[in-house]
């Protein structure tokens, strides 16, 4: 009786151990964003000519460097408030982060979703209006597409979604 109980505790061990690593093994990846992206289509906005975003990622941090043409109006869109700025950085935990966008400072938190990267932010408020809303970040199977999914709304209920792909140069 004794051997029975043993033989089934390591039986049971065993399966125990296979179900865990492989339901680790099956986590999807966690995407990586490194690397120059530049514009190659975009959605629900007009976004500036020669949009390119260099991405510096690591276990902790996400930092995009965005480059492009100036408009010739000087104004974009309500759909890129936030986006459309020099340099942000994101840390990956869920801390709270702060950067300059123009005349906006951006308080947002990033997070992995599975093989998305979901950043929740708003801006302080200027000259009564305010905004917020999500970016979600995906990259393709092969590494050399990106995905940006972007949902603003301002607080004069305006809202807006967006989607840009970029391309891996």
């Amino acid at each position: 009786m004794r051997r029975k109980v043993i033989a089934f505790s390591a039986i049971a061990t065993i399966a125990l151990a296979v179900v865990l690593w492989k339901g680790r093994a099956q986590q999807p990846a966690q995407p990586d964003l490194s690397g120059e992206w530049e514009l190659v289509s975009a959605v629900g906005t007009t976004p500036p000519d020669g949009f390119v975003m260099q991405v510096n990622q690591s276990s902790t941090t996400l930092r995009v460097r965005d480059h492009w043409n100036q408009p010739a109006n000087d104004q974009y869109g309500l759909t890129l408030v936030g986006l459309l700025a020099p340099e942000l950085t994101f840390s990956i935990d869920g801390r709270e982060d702060l950067n300059q966008a123009g005349p906006f400072v951006i308080h947002s938190h990033t997070r992995r979703n599975g093989t998305r990267m979901v950043t929740t932010w708003s801006t302080s408020e200027l000259m009564g209006m305010s905004f917020k809303g999500q970016w979600v970040r995906s990259v393709s199977a092969d590494g050399r597409e990106s995905t940006l999914e972007v949902h603003a709304d301002s607080s004069q209920r305006q809202h807006s979604d967006a989607t840009l792909k970029f391309r891996k140069k």
